[in-house]
């Protein structure tokens, strides 16, 4: 019977484990063929992206940025350095109704609609119901990718943050690449470049 148990015990764990283990991330296929993406060469990674996208030259500080434009005229950015933007949503912020009863009519007209909420208890409220992105951990050329994507489409943030990628100067190298609040079809274009980054070290 002990001998069972420690079976079924093990058999559980097995399964517990491989139900946590980070997925890697699927290749997105939206419609399109090869002849229609072309590599951008960076450094320490390559992506591919569309030939609709153009890219506009801007000198960033401290770190590699590009920015695109495609035809749907969204705005698409990557950010390679030390204090890239770890897609981490500016959430509205939160008032109890008391807290709220308390500001003054001046401050009150300066709030912007979907820039508050009044919730019950600061303790028991679930920020997740008011975000307007999700995101969701995957394995990406080895890497540990964070995959943000708008709950509704066109609102919210479609991309990709890697976190500490390799050491340069003391400070750790982070990578972005996304979109904020663009369109359905751009957001399936960032996905497929997404799936395309490689890593060269």
């Amino acid at each position: 019977m002990i001998r069972y148990y420690s079976i079924l015990f093990t058999f559980c764990f097995l399964i517990s484990c491989q139900n946590n283990r980070t997925q890697n991330y699927p290749n997105f296929k939206r419609k399109f063929n090869s002849s229609e993406y072309k590599i951008k060469d960076k450094i320490d990674f390559s992506f591919k992206i569309p030939n609709s996208w153009n890219e506009i030259e801007v000198n960033g500080i401290d770190s590699d940025v590009s920015v695109f434009v495609n035809s749907l005229n969204d705005t698409i950015t990557s950010d390679y350095g030390w204090y890239s933007n770890n897609l981490e949503e500016d959430l509205p912020t939160l008032y109890t109704k008391t807290d709220y009863d308390k500001l003054s009519q001046k401050e009150k007209n300066n709030l912007k609609e979907n820039e508050y909420v009044i919730v019950e208890d600061y303790n028991n409220f679930d920020d997740k119901g008011i975000s307007k992105s999700l995101s969701k951990f995957y394995v990406l050329d080895n890497k540990k990718a964070k995959i943000v994507n708008p709950k509704l489409s066109g609102i919210g943030i479609t991309g990709v943050y890697f976190e500490k990628l390799y050491k340069e100067r003391g400070n750790y190298m982070n990578l972005n690449l996304y979109g904020y609040n663009v369109k359905k079809e751009t957001g399936e274009e960032i996905l497929n470049v997404i799936s395309t980054i490689k890593f060269k070290r």
